[in-house]
């Protein structure tokens, strides 16, 4: 790779440009924040969710100045709702689950807190959440899908928000997939 250093305007920002397409050469801030080891992941698989019992993950916000980045995805091999809730009554706080860095070098552990079958005696506020599959409830269960959030939410300092997920049929695989990236304020 050629690349030359420029300085941009007078305040002395300083860019590489692609010395063969005269390109500016960026790359977007969640790789950044892999590179700089403060991008997480957390994945959860439930291989059998049933009518009767939504799946419940905590995910529990660091009451600091760090703001969490923080986008997600569930996958669900039959049909079923996903909300996401803000200030829910947690009851029994789950189990954890494992969050690993982005940057497989770095040491840096993650603030935030994912936990898997958490219970809980209110939902909380509603501010996110959609349908996965259709709705059939035939012996063969709809169709799964993908329930995937792209725009990105910035987590409330000290919050703790619920993901559910509630089968339409019994017998259906769930798995989450959570990325994030801690900043300072």
């Amino acid at each position: 790779m050629s690349r030359t250093q420029v300085i941009l305007g007078s305040n002395g920002i300083a860019a590489e440009v692609d010395n063969y397409s005269k390109g500016v050469v960026s790359i977007q801030t969640e790789h950044e924040h892999i590179h700089d080891g403060m991008h997480f992941g957390a994945v959860s698989i439930d291989t059998d969710v049933d009518i009767a019992t939504p799946k419940l993950w905590s995910v529990i916000a660091p009451n600091t100045t760090t703001r969490i980045h923080f986008i997600g995805q569930i996958d669900a091999t039959k049909s079923g709702t996903v909300e996401f809730f803000e200030s829910p009554t947690v009851t029994g706080a789950g189990t954890a689950v494992v969050a690993g860095n982005n940057d497989r070098n770095s040491d840096t552990v993650a603030e935030l807190l994912v936990k898997e079958d958490t219970t809980v005696s209110a939902n909380g506020t509603l501010i996110a959440g959609g349908v996965i599959g259709s709705d059939s409830t035939s012996a063969v269960g709809g169709s799964g899908g993908v329930l995937e959030r792209n725009r990105e939410l910035i987590l409330l300092q000290g919050a703790t928000y619920l993901l559910k997920f509630t089968a339409a049929n019994d017998n259906t695989r769930v798995s989450l997939d959570l990325a994030w990236y801690e900043v300072p304020a």
